[in-house]
């Protein structure tokens, strides 16, 4: 351990450690219950969203494989997401022109259209949040999630 480190351990509370992990835990839930009630708007589970972002970051299509390993899911699980959306219409398999043992997996046009509008909304509801913040209030709220961020990539 580090001599600043103990220094640091020394002075904080266990009472602020808990505060902020509790704090943390708060907030991570309210982004998930937010953003799952608006993907329900449109029809869309967790699952099916953390699809299509990763193929709008991927315009020329990915194997099924490379999807699950993307969003960290297994193969048959992405298969079962993949049915479901392009019965949809939001993407688009076809035969992967470099190796015809596998498909190519790409988001359509209205794929993207619904990422879109998610975006869209989830814009508008953090710009609501922020906007019940003072000018003041928020620039030291990013200053300082800014310099956690930091020092957490240090840990």
């Amino acid at each position: 351990m580090r001599a600043d480190q103990a220094a640091v351990q020394t002075t904080l509370h266990d009472s602020d450690v808990i505060e902020f992990g509790e704090l943390l835990y708060r907030i991570g839930s309210a982004i998930r219950r937010n953003m799952r009630a608006e993907l329900a708007n449109l029809n869309l589970t967790m699952a099916q969203f953390g699809a299509l972002h990763c193929l709008m970051k991927h315009p020329d299509g990915l194997t099924v494989s490379d999807l699950a390993e993307s969003t960290h899911q297994v193969a048959p699980t992405v298969t079962g997401i993949l049915n479901r959306l392009e019965e949809r219409g939001l993407v688009l398999r076809k035969r992967n022109p470099n190796d015809r043992r596998h498909q190519l997996v790409s988001i359509t046009p209205e794929g993207e259209r619904t990422l879109q509008i998610f975006f869209e909304r989830r814009h508008q509801q953090i710009g609501q949040s922020l906007a019940r913040l003072s000018e003041e209030d928020r620039k030291q709220l990013f200053r300082l999630l800014n310099q956690f961020l930091s020092v957490m990539v240090e840990i």
